[in-house]
């Protein structure tokens, strides 16, 4: 993988029992990636190791001996510690969602640390431990201090984009229940509308409008929004099967469907431990 900064390349270690110091990790086999990182539920702790090859493919903006930034995405990532070695000691940074405002230097929608460029050093190795409640995807960039600008700016656009297509397809659903008072377009607005809360809890853009809520919340309500997604889904395609004749097999395994989902996300909206 290469970012403008440096080549670096990735590995994964599960540690389900989140016992494991990042003295004993070390010593773990740990399984190759590239790009993005996807995981269903797991239970414990992810640990990422970077392996950074060489910090000397500089940039016309670069500057020489600036420190470089490690990005982390996406802002749902609740529980980051990044743990880069000093000398003979391990260097400890602290972030993800659930980390207060004030410790972040990213924009909304990334997490960023700044890795120290130590004089005559071409490679290192960088270990990420990350604990996280949900279904985990994870990309990691490095770059230089001067070009993390222009990675916001392309990630801010990108986000923006997003967000105005779903609001736009929510406004057209709008127009269309005026037209055709449908259980379908009903489910279809709701949907849209689901996307589009979700990809402002998702991108963190929600706790610059309200930093007096608990970071806990919109983590929680982030989840919340994936599971109705899920729900409307199925639900949709229910609404359809009930306007139109199609075999009856079919219909009743889309209730089934909508059953186990009903089901799956009353479990999944009753409190935890973790909001108390």
């Amino acid at each position: 993988i290469t970012a403008s900064a440096a080549s670096f390349s990735q590995s994964f270690h599960l540690d389900a029992s989140d016992s494991l110091t990042v003295n004993e990790v070390i010593q773990k086999p740990f399984r190759n990636y590239k790009d993005n990182l996807h995981l269903g539920f797991t239970d414990g702790a992810v640990w990422i190791k970077i392996e950074i090859d060489k910090f000397d493919n500089l940039s016309r903006t670069q500057k020489l001996n600036e420190d470089h930034i490690l990005i982390l995405s996406p802002f749902v990532l609740e529980d980051i510690t990044v743990f880069e070695k000093i000398g003979p000691e391990w260097l400890a940074q602290s972030g993800g969602s659930l980390a207060t405002t004030a410790t972040r230097i990213c924009p909304y929608g990334m997490h960023c640390f700044i890795l120290k460029n130590e004089e005559g050093a071409t490679k290192k190795n960088i270990y990420i431990k990350i604990k996280h409640t949900g279904y985990l995807t994870l990309k990691s960039e490095i770059t230089s201090i001067s070009a993390l600008a222009t990675i916001t700016a392309v990630y801010t656009e990108s986000i923006t984009f997003a967000q105005s297509i779903a609001l736009s397809l929510f406004f057209v659903s709008l127009v269309l229940i005026l037209i055709d008072r449908s259980l379908f377009i009903l489910v279809y607005s709701l949907m849209q509308l689901s996307i589009f809360l979700y990809i402002i809890f998702a991108s963190g853009k929600i706790s610059m409008h309200f930093p007096f809520m608990q970071a806990e919340y919109f983590s929680y309500l982030n989840y919340q929004f994936v599971n109705i997604r899920i729900f409307l889904i199925i639900l949709l395609g229910y609404s359809f099967t009930k306007n139109y004749g199609v075999n009856n097999a079919y219909r009743q395994m889309i209730l089934g469907l909508l059953s186990a989902s009903s089901v799956s996300y009353t479990h999944l909206t009753l409190p935890t431990s973790d909001l108390v």
